[in-house]
C-alpha cells in the first residue's frame, strides 16, 4: 500500500501512462492511498524522483510479505517444502491400502501377503504389474479364491473373497457312522441316511453306534452311505464352580508409559524411546493417520505403544461376595453347555466351606447326542484300506 502527499494524482496519471495499473484508490486526511504489484515499485520511484512527490510504502502485502516469516524459522519451511513435494509426489505411490467393507480376516495377515505379492504402502505405482501380483497373492495366500486390485490415485483398493472351508472334523464325502457323543437314553430319531441301530427307549453310552453307514440290502446286499440325522436323547451331567474366599489375581495397576514413533511408507522413526520398566504389562497400539490441507492423506502415520502395567493382586471376598461370583461363572458353563439343547432342566446345590463356595449345577437336557465319524472300507480281498 503506497501513501502520497501532494500531487498523488499527478503521480497516479505517471503511473497509468506507463502501464502500471493502481487500485484501491481513495484520499484520506490529505493524502493519496493506493496499492500496486510489487513489481511496479521501481517504476513508482522514478515517476515520484522526477516529479519530486514524497510517496512512502506503508504495507507490502502477497508472497514477498511472508517471506522474511519463513527465512527465519528453518523448521516450517522444511516442513512446507516436505509436504509440498509429497503432494506433488503422491499421484505416483500407494499412500493407502483399503479393503472391501465386511472383510473378516485379520488385516495385518492380509498385508503381509500382499507385500510378499509386491505391493504395499509406499509402492511406485507405475512399476505395478497388477495381474503378476493377483497371481501371486492367489497362489501365496491359502484360502482366498479371488482378489482385484484397483489403484485410485494413491490409494489401493482390495476386494477379496474366500473359499468356504469345512468345519473341524467335517467329512467332505465317502461313508461315515454317526455314534453317541455323551451317554444318554433315547428319546426320538430322524435318520435321513444310514441304517438306524437303536430306537427310542434305548441307553447309550459314549462312542456306541447309532447310525451305520454300512446299510445291509437285500435286494442289492451290503452298501455303503454317508449316515445322517438327528438323535435325540435325554442326558444327565454335572457342572461345579468352586470360588475362594482369598485368590490372586491379575488386573491393570493403573500405571502406563508411553512411546511414539513416525511411519513413512515402511520406514519407522522413533521420537523417543521409553521402555516400560514393568515386570509384566499390556501393550496397546493407537495409529493417527494425518491429512495434507485437511484432505490429502500422507502416508505419514504417528503410532503410539502404551504399555500399562500388570499387577498380581490379593483378594478376599465375604460370603455374600465369593457367591456372587461363583454365580457368575456357573451361569457362563450352563450356557456353554445348554448351547444347541432342545430342552434343558437344572438344579444348583450351594455347599460352604472354610475356603470359598462351591456350586454343583445337576443339568437334564433333551439334546443330539449324535455325532458324524468317518469310517475305513477294505478294498475286496486285497488287504488294503481307503477311507471312505
Amino acid at each position: 500500500m503506497i501513501k502520497c502527499g501532494e500531487g498523488g494524482a499527478r503521480l497516479l496519471n505517471s503511473l497509468f501512462i506507463n502501464g502500471a495499473g493502481a487500485f484501491g484508490i481513495k484520499r484520506e486526511k490529505g493524502a493519496t492511498i493506493f496499492s500496486i504489484p510489487f513489481s511496479k515499485l521501481g517504476l513508482l520511484e522514478d515517476a515520484a524522483k522526477h516529479f519530486g512527490i514524497s510517496a512512502e510504502v506503508e504495507r507490502i502485502g502477497g508472497l514477498v510479505s511472508i517471506l522474511p516469516f519463513f527465512a527465519k524459522r528453518t523448521g516450517i519451511t522444511a516442513g512446507l517444502a516436505v509436504s509440498l513435494a509429497l503432494l506433488f509426489a503422491s499421484p505416483r505411490f500407494v499412500w493407502d491400502i483399503r479393503f472391501e467393507e465386511g472383510m473378516d480376516r485379520p488385516v495385518p495377515e492380509i498385508l503381509e501377503a500382499l507385500r510378499d505379492a509386491g505391493i504395499e504402502e509406499g509402492s511406485f505405482i507405475p512399476a505395478l504389474n497388477l495381474n503378476v501380483i493377483e497371481d501371486r497373492f492367489l497362489i501365496g495366500y491359502g484360502g482366498a479364491s479371488h482378489i482385484s486390485i484397483n489403484v485410485e490415485g494413491s490409494v489401493a483398493n482390495i476386494i477379496l473373497r474366500f473359499r468356504e472351508e469345512p468345519p473341524p472334523g467335517a467329512i467332505p464325502s465317502g461313508v461315515s457312522n454317526i455314534v453317541a457323543e455323551h451317554d444318554g437314553q433315547i428319546v426320538r430319531l430322524a435318520v435321513s441316511s444310514g441304517q438306524v441301530m437303536v430306537r427310542a427307549g434305548d441307553t447309550v453310552k459314549r462312542g456306541d453306534l447309532l447310525v451305520s453307514g454300512i446299510v445291509d440290502s437285500r435286494i442289492h446286499g451290503a452298501v455303503t452311505a454317508r449316515s445322517a440325522g438327528v438323535i435325540l436323547a435325554s442326558t444327565v451331567r454335572s457342572v461345579e464352580v468352586f470360588q475362594p474366599y482369598a485368590e490372586d489375581v491379575e488386573e491393570l495397576s493403573g500405571g502406563s508409559v508411553s512411546d511414539r514413533e513416525v511411519k513413512i511408507f515402511k520406514s519407522r522413526l522413533p521420537l523417543f524411546r521409553k521402555e516400560p520398566e514393568y515386570k509384566r504389562y499390556a501393550t496397546e497400539d493407537s495409529v493417527s493417520k494425518y491429512l495434507l490441507f485437511g484432505f490429502i492423506r500422507l502416508p505419514v502415520y504417528v503410532i503410539e505403544h502404551t504399555y500399562s502395567e500388570i499387577v498380581t493382586v490379593s483378594k478376599e471376598y465375604g460370603e455374600e461376595e465369593a457367591l456372587a461370583l461363583a454365580y457368575a461363572r456357573l451361569e457362563e458353563l450352563i450356557a456353554q453347555e445348554t448351547s444347541g439343547a432342545e430342552s434343558a432342566v437344572y438344579q444348583i446345590f450351594e455347599e460352604f466351606t472354610e475356603e470359598g463356595v462351591l456350586l454343583i449345577c445337576e443339568l437334564s437336557l433333551i439334546e443330539d447326542i449324535g455325532r458324524e465319524v468317518a469310517i475305513d472300507l477294505p478294498i475286496g480281498g486285497q488287504g488294503a484300506w481307503v477311507r471312505g
